[in-house]
């Protein structure tokens, strides 16, 4: 299907391109591709396409292509693997969505999730879980819990910022009026 807005309860077994969600639509499966407009929610699907901006995502995302998601919220614990964020990227504060394998592009701000493997940041993480082995650049932001002993490298703390556990690396920057509370971690040299 291309072109098309759509409504209802849709389940998607095919592809989906260039299509505009409505507010009442949810979409499960199937394949999205091209400039998406998500008004609605979107679930368990594979997106290939060049951009997706809004609405909410569930489920299992995958995004396989060069895409970017942009000024979407995650329902609760969806799982994100895949390529570009930008805007503002929201999970719930109570079940965390899961991101991997992805660029937090410039000027972005992203909040509660849970951070895996391979992520690069370029823009701002606030009160979120690291469990990934790296996470570099950017800025981290509130209360950040490193699980699973992960590094944090060459990343600026913002204002009043608590990280309990870890290691870090490189390049760390911090606010002197108002420094990050460090527990738990280890600074390697």
């Amino acid at each position: 299907l291309f072109n098309a807005k759509l409504a209802g309860t849709v389940l998607n077994q095919g592809r989906l391109e260039d299509v505009t969600v409505q507010p009442d639509c949810t979409i499960t499966g199937g394949i999205l591709t091209g400039t998406i407009v998500n008004q609605g929610t979107l679930s368990d699907f594979e997106f290939q396409g060049t951009q997706l901006t809004g609405g909410v995502l569930a489920g299992q995302i995958k995004n396989t292509k060069a895409g970017i998601m942009q000024d979407v919220k995650f329902a609760r614990r969806a799982l994100l693997s895949g390529r570009k964020l930008k805007g503002r990227i929201a999970g719930e504060a109570q079940y965390r969505a899961w991101i991997e394998s992805v660029t937090i592009l410039e000027y972005s701000y992203v909040i509660y999730v849970i951070v895996g493997d391979q992520v690069e940041n370029q823009g701002t993480i606030e009160n979120f879980e690291f469990r990934g082995s790296l996470l570099k650049g950017g800025t981290l932001a509130g209360t950040i819990l490193a699980t699973w002993g992960g590094i944090l490298q060459d990343v600026t703390f913002a204002a009043n910022t608590s990280l309990k556990g870890g290691r870090l690396r490189g390049r760390l920057k911090g606010d002197w009026k108002a420094p990050t509370l460090l527990e738990e971690l280890l600074i390697e040299v």
